[in-house]
């Protein structure tokens, strides 16, 4: 069973220093700080790796997503 409660916090414009550390922490704990940082770079198409950067970084993407509230995540999908 994986627990996909990433934080309490939803950024809301004004919180974001306690909504990023409390999301750094959350990605610390999952091995995927480096896909924010950028450390954990994108790997050409045609690299065996690529499948496993596309489905982490989906993810890391889909957990953002989840800890903002709608008119911010609009922005961010742009």
């Amino acid at each position: 069973v994986t627990d996909t409660t990433v934080t309490c916090h939803r950024l809301v414009g004004h919180n974001y220093l306690q909504w990023s550390q409390s999301f750094k922490i959350f990605l610390i704990g999952r091995g995927t700080l480096g896909y924010i940082t950028g450390k954990i770079k994108k790997p050409s198409v045609d690299n065996p790796g690529y499948e496993k950067w596309a489905q982490e970084n989906g993810r890391v993407m889909s957990w953002l997503l989840n800890i903002m509230f709608p008119e911010t995540s609009s922005q961010f999908l742009l």
